[in-house]
């Protein structure tokens, strides 16, 4: 139970207290005990209030590795929360790397809750990237940069393989994309692919060969029909 939640709790106490209570003096006492809890409560948690750090990211450039490098400078205990993870989206090189620049952040007994999409039912998985309803086709045919996508020209191609699901869009005919943005243009043959999406699937095995030495799987946590998987990670020397 929490500070605020014992607060809840002191008028009940006192309630109880009181019904307890046969003399007038008793009652004041008790009165003055309960004040006096709710007093050093307080204190308290000014005093843990005191500790917290709570530090805003604003946007700023550069890749998370360099966001990472500006915000976690504190000296104080950290817990990193790091949900809905691109990690996913990296190869074993790239994703070493980021592990590797989190944990240079952390200290000794820090921790990093880690998100990641568990490996399944590969069927399953394809199917979700090229679902019926076409929502993962029109995410990953987004017009970016001011080009003249004509994406009745383009088709949506997922794959599942490796425990990776890859998303492309394929060139239905020969065509040139103008990008007004960069003022550039592309030409694109028949059956040409572009790669827009990796979306790697994780077992504990496969998370633990990316892991820095010093950094360990504490505890896993997984939902009823274990598709995503939270993994507390701790950093030990």
């Amino acid at each position: 139970m929490n500070y605020a939640d014992m607060k809840v709790f002191l008028p009940l106490i006192l309630l109880l207290l009181v019904g307890c209570a046969s003399q007038n003096d008793e009652v004041e006492n008790l009165r003055k005990r309960v004040n006096n809890l709710e007093k050093r409560l307080n204190e308290k948690q000014t005093d843990v209030n005191k500790q917290c750090m709570i530090k805003t990211c604003h946007r700023v450039k550069g890749d998370q590795n360099e966001l990472l490098q500006q915000t976690m400078t504190s000296n104080l205990p950290k817990m990193l929360l790091f949900l809905g993870s691109n990690l996913v989206n990296y190869d074993d090189v790239t994703g070493k790397q980021f592990l590797q620049c989190v944990a240079d952040g952390m200290q000794s007994g820090d921790v990093l809750l880690l998100g990641l999409d568990i490996v399944k039912d590969p069927k399953r998985i394809l199917d979700a990237y090229n679902d019926a309803t076409g929502i993962t086709k029109a995410f990953n045919m987004n017009r970016e940069l001011d080009a003249n996508f004509d994406i009745e020209k383009f088709d949506h191609a997922p794959v599942y393989e490796n425990n990776q699901a890859v998303s492309y869009i394929v060139s239905k005919e020969d065509q040139t994309i103008h990008f007004a943005a960069t003022e550039e243009s592309i030409t694109f043959r028949k059956g040409e692919k572009i790669l827009t999406e990796i979306s790697r699937k994780y077992t504990t095995e496969s998370l633990r060969n990316l892991l820095p030495d010093d950094v360990q799987i504490e505890q896993e946590f997984q939902d009823s029909n274990k598709d995503f998987s939270d993994y507390l990670l701790r950093k030990i020397n």
